[in-house]
């Protein structure tokens, strides 16, 4: 071949090429933006590049994935399956209604890093329908925005499982239709590593519909929608372990974990905290429900009901770590059951607020004790910082004061920063005061039946209610021990204690002190009085019966270290039985006054 030749050709060259690679370009651009996407593995597998960089895998259990189906299985939102995985696809939905086989079947999703387009090792899929087919495992590496599952036959089990890192993370951007799961059938475990958030995870199908246990290794987080943040079995659901805090949000039923049935028992890390919204972060039974621990606080809001506990049959026990915190919402900040309630321990206070029935410990039957290791603070809502029971009530133990509130009211069961019950009460322990308030029957202990011995190491001080700030019980009662002073103040009977049966040894380290309303700085039986020893003085004042001891029947042996002083009032500063008085040791001076019978010591039997 001549030089001439190829010199000829060389020239001819780059003109022959030019418009063939133009062409090859155009159609390359146009292949990669159609095909070069997720890729069909097999009839169990798909591959995909997630909107971050990780290279996924979905992979079944069954075989159901075909040329054919997988584009209606697999919607992304830009492209189909089968290329190279070149692009960033998010996938929205995995659909298996419909599927031949799909029944059974176990989906696993894995995220891995990739080194050349990076990522984050998790990827989110909006949802999985697989409504009226009982699939099994499901196992997602990433967040999920909701699940259907489940055929009619809800005597078995919708799913089997569910495990993902997070539920409702993202709520519908990455394609869900909406936040809201339904299972017909039995589920065997919902697990999830961090959050659920204003996602509604529901088991649907009667008692059969059971939901086997919850783990939450994050936070139950409710939001503005009613049952958003929300976990609800029709029938059982068994224990339930919360990492991290239930929080309600605006809408009704947001932070809640709800059973129709029997709830076996549930742990909180954090705090139950409600929302604005009604029976926000909130937890509840239609049935019986085990063991609650709370390593934080109770807290209610401005929902009714909100930041509560409430069983609607027995309830096994209550241990709060933080306190128990009223809102403003009607029952906010509260411990209830309506039947018998296990030992309730809080580590901090009980407070109620200007909400009825808030900041209260309540059982419709029997309550086993009561332990708070701060104080019982009632406010200006009906029954607010209580504790009440229906029936008998174990031992109470509060480390600081029991304090009234501002709820003016002469039915028991509605008195605020008080201790009532309708039946027997074992006894009461006060580590420091027992404070009436304002109001009738603020800052009181109550009882129907016989009442345990109470001993309170500080004072027990009147308020300017009827009663405030009193102890009464409605059989006997086993004794009496306060470590400061009986103070009666401006409401009548306020700073008193009264048995209409046998009373034992009362022991007052300080003063018995009446006030100028009736019946004040009183201790009163019909029956009998063991005995009775004050350290100081017992002083009455312008008030009728104010400073005084006394009972119906035969009372033991009277010491008072002071004086006995009587006042303007009739029978102030008096020691008085209707019966025998055993004898009467006063080591100070006997002073009366312009008031009939004051400063006086009287017996109608023998002394």
């Amino acid at each position: 071949m001549s030089d001439s030749f190829i010199s000829r050709l060389g020239s001819l060259l780059p003109r022959c090429r030019k418009p063939t690679r133009r062409r090859i370009g155009r159609s390359v651009e146009a292949l990669e933006s159609r095909t070069l996407l997720a890729t069909l593995v097999s009839a169990n597998k798909l591959t995909y590049q997630d909107a971050d960089g990780d290279n996924v895998e979905v992979a079944f259990s069954k075989p159901v994935l075909t040329a054919g189906n997988v584009n209606s299985i697999f919607t992304f939102d830009t492209g189909t399956v089968n290329g190279s995985n070149a692009i960033k696809q998010q996938l929205r939905s995995i659909n298996l209604v419909g599927v031949a086989g799909a029944a059974g079947t176990t989906i696993i999703t894995k995220a891995v890093r990739s080194a050349t387009n990076g990522g984050d090792g998790f990827a989110a899929i909006g949802q999985i329908d697989a409504t009226g087919i009982d699939i099994s495992t499901v196992t997602i590496d990433g967040d999920l925005g909701r699940i259907l599952a489940g055929d009619a036959t809800t005597t078995t089990a919708g799913l089997g499982a569910l495990k993902v890192h997070s539920l409702g993370r993202f709520g519908t951007f990455t394609g869900a239709t909406n936040l809201t799961s339904t299972i017909q059938g039995a589920v065997a475990s919902l697990t999830t590593k961090t959050d659920v958030v204003e996602a509604n995870f529901r088991v649907q199908g009667g008692a059969s519909a059971t939901l086997a246990a919850v783990t939450i290794g994050g936070s139950l987080i409710g939001g503005a929608a009613s049952n958003s943040g929300y976990i609800l079995s029709d029938g059982n659901m068994g224990p339930v372990k919360i990492t991290g805090s239930v929080v309600g949000g605006g809408g009704s039923l947001s932070g809640a974990v709800q059973t129709q049935s029997n709830l076996a028992s549930l742990a909180i890390g954090g705090s139950l905290i409600g929302g604005s919204g009604s029976n926000s972060g909130f937890l509840n039974s239609g049935t019986t429900m085990g063991a609650v621990t709370i390593t934080g606080s109770v807290l209610g809001n401005s929902g009714l009901d909100s930041g509560s506990i409430y069983s609607q049959g027995a309830l096994t026990s209550v241990t709060i770590g933080g306190s128990v915190i009223a809102g403003t919402g009607f029952g906010s900040g509260a411990i209830t059951s309506d039947g018998n309630l296990g030992a309730v321990k809080v580590t901090g206070d009980v407070v109620g607020s200007a909400a009825p029935l808030s900041g209260r410990i309540a059982s419709a039957a029997n309550l086993a004790s009561v332990t708070i290791n701060g104080s019982l603070i009632g406010s200006s809502g009906r029954s607010s910082g209580q504790v009440f029971s229906q029936l008998d009530m174990g031992p109470v133990v509060i480390t600081g004061d029991v304090r009234g509130g501002a709820f003016s009211t002469l039915v028991e069961e509605e008195a605020s920063g008080a201790i009532i019950s309708n039946a027997k009460l074992a006894s009461v322990t006060i580590g420091r005061s027992l404070i009436g308030g304002a109001v009738d029957l603020s800052g009181y202990i109550d009882s129907d039946g016989d009442m345990g011995a109470v001993k309170i190491s500080g004072d027990v001080r009147g308020g300017g209610g009827f009663a405030a700030g009193s102890i009464g019980s409605g059989g006997k009662l086993a004794g009496l021990t306060i470590g400061g002073s009986l103070i009666g103040a401006a409401g009548g009977n306020s700073g008193s204690v009264f048995a209409p049966s046998d009373m034992g040894a009362v022991q007052i380290t300080g003063s018995v002190i009446g006030s100028n309303a009736g019946g004040t700085g009183r201790i009163q039986t019909s029956g009998k009085l063991a005995s009775v020893t004050i350290g100081g003085s017992l002083i009455g004042s312008g008030g009728q019966s104010t400073g005084k001891v006394e009972s119906f029947l035969d009372m033991g042996a009277v010491t008072v270290k002071g004086d006995v002083i009587g006042g303007t009032g009739i029978e102030s500063g008096h020691i008085v039985s209707e019966a025998k008085l055993a004898s009467v040791t006063i080591s100070g001076s006997l002073v009366g006054s312009s008031g009939e019978s004051s400063g006086q010591v009287f017996s109608t039997g023998t002394m």
